[in-house]
């Protein structure tokens, strides 16, 4: 609470906390699962989506180091950030002719 207390997030501190904490875990659960079904199916659909998932989360995340203005903190998250977007683009479900 702190880290927002001059902010006009300090009432949704809990709130936001709650939804990345849920974003994270299904970012992760996703992403196991992901794996699993590449090597029973062959498909990197569930891994894509969890690309996605994870991009969002990291997104929101930059939101709030922005309006913190904690610039520092901001820049730790970029290259989980570029992970995520490299794991996304060799994910990218293919379509067959």
């Amino acid at each position: 609470t702190g880290h927002f207390s001059k902010t006009f997030l300090s009432r949704f501190v809990w709130i936001m906390l709650a939804k990345i904490t849920v974003a994270e875990l299904l970012t992760g659960f996703l992403a196991a699962a992901g794996i699993v079904y590449f090597f029973a199916a062959g498909s990197t659909l569930l891994i894509f989506y969890a690309s996605i998932l994870g991009a969002a989360s990291i997104t929101a995340l930059f939101f709030g180091q922005r309006v913190a203005k904690d610039y520092a903190g901001a820049a730790v998250l970029v290259p989980y950030f570029l992970l995520l977007i490299a794991m996304m683009f060799l994910t990218i479900p293919q379509t067959r002719l």
